[in-house]
């Protein structure tokens, strides 16, 4: 089971279900058709098997796989959050 959310905790999400271990998070940047990067995010109990698994699937998409640490915004919006507000002060 995976989820697209940038803004929730992979390990809070896969508490709530019965098998946290194999639950990641699988973002994908829009648009999904053209962007290559997916950033893959590790909760707390992911198991290694499940990493490798979602990872093969990032290849088999033909698309590069980031990992990312499990804190808000992950890396691509952390980043891109903080252009945005400043772009507008601007």
């Amino acid at each position: 089971l995976t989820s697209n959310t940038s803004s929730i905790s992979i390990t809070r999400l896969a508490s709530r279900t019965d098998r946290p271990e194999r639950f990641m998070g699988f973002h994908f940047m829009n648009p999904v058709p053209l962007m290559k990067l997916v950033e893959l995010i590790r909760g707390i109990a992911t198991d290694e098997a499940t990493y490798k698994t979602c990872l093969g699937i990032v290849h088999r998409l033909d698309k590069t796989a980031a990992s990312a640490e499990d804190f808000p915004a992950f890396i691509v919006n952390r980043v891109l959050i903080p252009m945005i507000n400043e772009a507008c002060y601007t």
